[in-house]
């Protein structure tokens, strides 16, 4: 029988289980790509319909209080970058499925990046052997899997610039005006425009130069702001994005809900052990803020990505995606801190490190098979749903005669709003229903006319639902027009509403 106390052994056994866990979760990751499953995480199809818009050649930031109703709250960056790679591929605004698939491979690609960017971390910034190197990048690859907020989302961009950056930190000052300050602080900028809480970014990296080169902190500042700059006038002006910062600003100013926070964030942390690389982080960051100044810097970096990541997980509708960047800090703080211990104790603990692969080993198998359950089977089930939809589509195109339609089916999980991405209103029926319209971040009284007077035409249900009222507009006026296959619709008529 094996022994796996050496260290070759144990170099040869992390090697293979590395290997394996990361070839399987790629593979994983393809047969998700080009599934049928309308939605995979966080609404992302909300993101897809933002790209159709833009492949369509219509603004991605459309008036909110104006029809489509639509509401795009996410920074640009992502889908200039979609919409770049479906011009390369020629894929159009009607290519309905084609266009999922091609948001989820700009997602899975940005992934591929961060996972090679986090072994160039360990390996060369940290001095990892290879093979833990590999297995590290492995469990993290599997965490991406289980949380899949970067399946077909701006996270996955916003992680990638922000491993980029981190990456920089961890190798330390290098000579040279663009290598020192013009590349972070560009990849700053980069963080924000993927995504919003991506203005953590240059805090965390002013702090690095107040910490280890504080003569060039205020020409990474003017860089920073010169950049920022430069980018927000490119957005607005060259690309006429007149309603970017009220979409992206006053398009997440949701409500504080600590509810929300405990059911659907730290309960989640618990029941998946997501928890146990945070409490690792704060016993990490303990030692470091004691040893010495790269440790204090890395102490206060992990502190402040952990504390700002948690502050933003209270607003109502938020998600783990959060949490991605803690991850990475805690797995980082995790290794200092190891590096700090006695010589002794690292011995002790890389030769009983090898206990940790069968939780990877079990871990992955959990993604694997709920993935599987959740987006990859009943493929053939799936693809006819998709393709009702489509017939409900083209039905309604023939008969909307220049009017609209509401989709109160499942908008959050159908494909309606790419389907009929010219003709539907409100297709970000979750962000207005759930946030916007309640609290009063914008004004839909021209959305609740079109409902009650007729510029919707059509409503979208499941089978044998009757619509009654929404958002105290009584939809009593419109009659069921035909069935088709699953779903009932539903045509506005003049005149007094018929008593049903």
């Amino acid at each position: 029988m094996m022994s796996f106390s050496g260290a070759r052994d144990r170099e040869w056994l992390y090697g293979r289980v590395a290997a394996g866990v990361l070839g399987v979760l790629l593979l994983y990751r393809v047969a998700v790509l080009f599934s049928y499953a309308p939605e995979l995480m966080g609404i992302d199809n909300n993101f897809v319909y933002a790209v159709t818009r833009g492949l369509a050649g219509a603004t991605i930031y459309p008036n909110p209080e104006a029809f489509p109703f639509a509401i795009n709250v996410y920074a640009p960056l992502y889908f200039h970058l979609c919409i770049l790679a479906g011009k390369l591929t020629g894929t159009g605004a009607d290519d309905g499925i084609r266009i999922y698939w091609l948001c989820r491979g700009v997602a899975l690609l940005c992934d591929i990046a961060s996972c090679l960017l986090l072994y160039r971390i360990l390996a060369r910034g940290l001095g990892l052997r290879r093979a833990p190197a590999l297995l590290a990048v492995a469990g993290f690859a599997a965490a991406l899997c289980y949380l899949a907020y970067t399946f077909s989302r701006a996270d996955a961009l916003f992680l990638t610039a922000y491993i980029a950056l981190v990456s920089i930190l961890v190798r330390g000052p290098r000579p040279g005006f663009a290598r020192s300050v013009l590349l972070p602080a560009a990849l700053c900028v980069a963080c924000i425009f993927a995504k919003q809480n991506g203005i953590i970014a240059p805090a965390l990296t002013g702090l690095w130069f107040l910490f280890f080169q504080p003569r060039k902190t205020p020409a990474f500042v003017i860089a920073f702001l010169v950049l920022l700059a430069a980018a927000f006038l490119l957005w607005t002006q060259v690309f006429g994005y007149s309603y970017l910062l009220p979409s992206t600003v006053t398009g997440v100013r949701n409500r504080i809900d600590p509810s929300w926070f405990y059911t659907d964030i730290f309960k989640r942390l618990v029941n998946s052990q997501l928890l146990l690389p945070f409490v690792a982080g704060v016993v990490a960051a303990i030692v470091l803020a004691r040893r010495d100044r790269t440790g204090r810097f890395w102490a206060l970096c992990w502190a402040g990505q952990f504390l700002f990541s948690t502050a933003l997980a209270f607003k109502w509708g938020s998600s783990l995606g959060y949490y991605y960047e803690s991850l990475v800090l805690s797995l980082i703080t995790g290794l200092l801190f190891l590096q700090s211990r006695p010589a002794a104790e690292r011995a002790w603990i890389r030769r009983y490190s090898v206990l940790a692969l069968p939780v990877l080993l079990v871990f992955t198998a959990h993604v694997l098979i709920e993935g599987s359950l959740y987006y990859i089977q009943q493929r053939a089930e799936k693809k006819q749903e998709y393709n009702e939809q489509v017939a409900v589509a083209h039905y309604l195109r023939q008969h909307l005669e220049g009017a609209h339609v509401f989709n109160l089916n499942a908008p959050n999980r159908d494909f309606f709003k790419v389907l009929l991405y010219r003709e539907l209103a409100a297709p970000t029926f979750d962000t207005i229903d759930c946030c916007l319209l309640p609290d009063g971040n914008f004004d839909y009284t021209a959305l609740k006319a079109e409902l009650a007077n007729g510029g919707v035409r059509f409503l979208i249900l499941p089978k044998g639902t009757v619509p009654s009222s929404l958002w105290g507009v009584s939809l009593a006026r419109f009659q069921k027009d035909t069935s088709i296959r699953t779903f009932d619709l539903y045509k506005f008529t003049a005149g007094p509403a018929p008593v049903r």
